[in-house]
């Protein structure tokens, strides 16, 4: 059954229960005309084989050109959506049980730049740009005593941590 809902706080709009990540759903809500429940939205872009696009690039671009709250909601949701599961779900299954802390695996050999990279979790994974992003980077703070050093100079990663570490033959 569809259940079809009509809300105080946008009397203007009736809608069914929207499993989002359904893209059929999501363009029937966005596209098909309000007698038929949807926004009446004009889509911006299509796939390479004609197909009404609903990526993530695709509504960000229509939610530019048109306001629509439902529009956005759905934006909002799927961004932070994202972030949740990049950024937040690895750190959450990364805690230390005993200490409490987050110990994650830098690698000097795996990226083809020659940079280290972080993996369980890719804390450098965690977008800067945006609110969300900000939100995530406050939890992580130093033990008493600590600071965190960042750097990003060709190679230069190596030797501070080449010479942090004692290693000779770095």
């Amino acid at each position: 059954t569809v259940q079809v809902i009509k809300s105080d706080e946008h009397p203007d709009y009736t809608w069914k229960v929207l499993n989002i990540d359904s893209t059929k759903q999501v363009k029937e809500l966005l596209f098909a005309p309000q007698e038929k429940y949807g926004l009446g939205l004009t889509p911006n872009k299509v796939t390479k084989i004609g197909n009404v696009s609903v990526d993530k690039d695709a509504l960000i671009a229509l939610s530019r050109e048109i306001e629509n709250p439902i529009l956005n909601k759905i934006v909002e949701f799927r961004s932070v959506r994202g972030i949740k599961s990049t950024s937040i779900d690895g750190m959450l299954d990364a805690i230390d049980p005993i200490t409490g802390n987050i110990h994650p695996n830098y690698n000097m050999h795996i990226a083809r730049t020659g940079r280290t990279s972080c993996t369980n979790p890719n804390m450098q994974n965690v977008p800067k740009d945006s609110e969300e992003g900000g939100k995530i980077r406050n939890f992580y703070v130093p033990e008493p005593g600590n600071v965190f050093v960042d750097g990003d100079i060709s190679q230069a990663e190596f030797r501070i941590m080449g010479e942090a570490s004692g290693d000779k033959k770095m």
